[in-house]
């Protein structure tokens, strides 16, 4: 498992990912970044640094395959490609009468990146910048921040405060994050992230291989 920030929402956590560094961020932020992650450049020739792809450059015009972009790049010289896939944020915002058993088929874009990516020989890394909890019975307290955590220094039955560098925001490096899994400061979801339970702070990471790279 990954750890990830605080708090463990994707506007911190996938930032501070995709950049190689803690810092909050947009799709914008990390594109700039990725190509220039410290960590992935030493792995890098000069003139092939890393590439990322969102959400809506992976898919053609029809949404039934890749993006040429997308395969090219696979297929390229370029050692390290990044794709970002939403598919359970999605699923988390407007899912809440769906009950899906995740695999790789319920997906659809990423059967088609494991293909081209075995096709090329290469190895991917699969992983998520932050995890999640359902919504089970929930309780609403409102307050401002974010789904799962908020400013402050007095934590309430089923929270806790947190301070260090690691608590990207607010720029005070101090929050109050639910331990509990009833707590929710927001709209009702079907599922929430942000706080600090282990559910949304350990995120699976795993190396495939097709072969023997």
């Amino acid at each position: 498992p990954a750890i990830a920030t605080l708090p463990s929402i994707t506007e911190v956590s996938r930032a501070s990912l995709l950049s190689g560094r803690l810092r909050q961020g947009s799709q914008a932020t990390e594109k700039v970044d990725f190509p220039k992650h410290d960590g992935l450049l030493q792995h890098c020739q000069p003139s092939h640094p890393p590439v990322l792809f969102h959400k809506n450059e992976l898919q053609s015009r029809d949404e039934t395959s890749l993006s040429n972009e997308v395969i090219k790049a696979i297929e390229s010289k370029r050692r390290i490609v990044g794709a970002v896939i939403n598919a359970v944020d999605d699923f988390l915002l407007k899912g809440e009468q769906l009950d899906i058993r995740w695999s790789k088929d319920e997906i659809k874009v990423l059967p088609q990146l494991l293909y081209e990516a075995k096709s090329s020989g290469r190895l991917v890394v699969l992983l998520s910048d932050h995890g999640h909890i359902l919504d089970r019975e929930t309780k609403q307290v409102k307050s401002d921040g974010g789904e799962r955590w908020r400013m402050g220094s007095n934590p309430t039955d089923g929270e806790i405060a947190i301070a260090g560098d690691r608590c990207v925001l607010p720029e005070t490096h101090t929050l109050i994050v639910p331990w509990s899994e009833k707590i929710r400061y927001r709209i009702k979801k079907n599922g929430y992230h942000g706080g600090v339970t282990m559910q949304e702070m350990l995120a699976p990471m795993a190396v495939l291989s097709a072969g023997d790279n």
